[in-house]
C-alpha cells in the first residue's frame, strides 16, 4: 500500500509535462503494478525500524574530530543537525558546537547556514553522479544499465541516509541562486533515467517515461524515509525491485 501511495505522490514532486489524463491513467496502473508486486516480509519492516531507531540514537552523540578538514567537519556537522532538528532549529553555534569548532570561526568557512545548506545539496548531487557514473560504467545493454541505474540509487539514498533526508526536506530553505542551479542538476538526472528507459522500452513515448520516472525515484525515497534509510532486512533490495516494477509498467495505450 505504500509503494502505491508513494507513485501517487510523484505528481506533486515535479512539473513533468504530460497530459493530465494519461498521466492519471498511468499512475493507475501503477499503483495496481505496487498492490501485486511482492512486498518486504514484515519481519523485515520490524527489524529495519528497530535498527533505525538505534541508529538515530548513535547520531545524536557528537562528532570526534580526526584528520578531517575543519571544513567538513562542519558540513558533517550541520547535514546530521539538519536531518534530525531541521534547517530552522540549527544556529552556527550549534554546528560550531557539534563540530568541536569555535563558533567565531564556523564563518570563515561559511558565511552564512544557508551557504552551509547549500554546500550540503551540492554533495550529494556530485556524490549522486559519481555513483551514477560508476554504475553505468560497463553497462551491457540499455536494460542492463537500467537495473544498474536503479541499483545504483537505491544505494546512494540508503548509504548516505543524513544526506538524503536533508536534501528532501529543505530545498524551500535553499538560496534562489543555488535553488535555481540546482533544479537543473535535478533535471538532468531524470533526463538521464529517462534516455535509459525510453532505449530499454522502444515503444514507450518520453513523456510516459518522465511520469514512470518520477514514480520509481519517489517510490525509493519514500519508502526509503518510511524505514529512516536502514540497510537491515533486505528492505533496499526489496525497494529496488519495487522501483524496477516501476519503471516496466505499461502505460495506458
Amino acid at each position: 500500500m505504500r509503494a502505491a501511495l508513494s507513485t501517487f505522490g510523484s505528481l506533486t514532486t515535479h512539473r513533468a509535462a504530460a497530459p493530465k489524463a494519461r498521466a492519471e491513467a498511468t499512475l493507475h496502473r501503477l499503483g495496481w503494478a505496487m498492490l501485486r508486486a511482492d512486498a518486504p516480509p514484515a519481519a523485515a519492516i520490524r527489524s529495519a525500524r528497530g535498527a533505525a531507531g538505534r541508529a538515530a540514537a548513535d547520531a545524536a552523540e557528537p562528532l570526534v574530530p580526526g584528520l578531517e578538514s575543519r571544513r567538513e567537519l562542519l558540513l558533517a556537522a550541520a547535514i546530521r543537525l539538519f536531518r534530525r532538528l531541521g534547517y530552522h532549529a540549527v544556529g552556527m553555534e550549534d554546528i560550531g558546537a557539534a563540530a568541536g569548532i569555535n563558533a567565531s570561526s564556523v564563518y570563515r568557512y561559511f558565511p552564512s547556514k544557508g551557504d552551509l545548506l547549500a554546500a550540503a545539496y551540492y554533495r550529494a548531487s556530485d556524490r549522486l553522479a559519481a555513483s551514477t557514473a560508476t554504475a553505468l560504467r560497463g553497462a551491457t545493454d540499455p536494460g542492463d544499465a537500467l537495473r544498474r541505474l536503479v541499483a545504483a540509487y537505491v544505494g546512494f539514498a540508503f548509504g548516505e541516509s543524513d544526506l538524503v533526508s536533508v536534501y528532501l526536506a529543505e530545498n524551500n530553505n535553499l538560496p534562489e541562486p543555488d535553488r535555481h542551479e540546482l533544479r537543473k542538476v535535478q533535471r538532468l538526472h531524470v533526463e538521464e533515467w529517462v534516455r535509459l528507459l525510453t532505449q530499454a522500452r522502444a515503444d514507450l513515448p518520453a513523456t510516459d517515461a518522465r511520469v514512470l520516472v518520477h514514480a520509481a525515484i519517489n517510490l525509493v525515497t519514500d519508502l526509503g524515509r518510511a524505514v529512516r534509510f536502514t540497510e537491515t532486512g533486505g528492505v533496499p533490495a526489496a525497494v529496488a525491485q519495487l522501483a524496477l516494477v516501476a519503471l516496466h509498467t505499461f502505460p495506458e495505450s
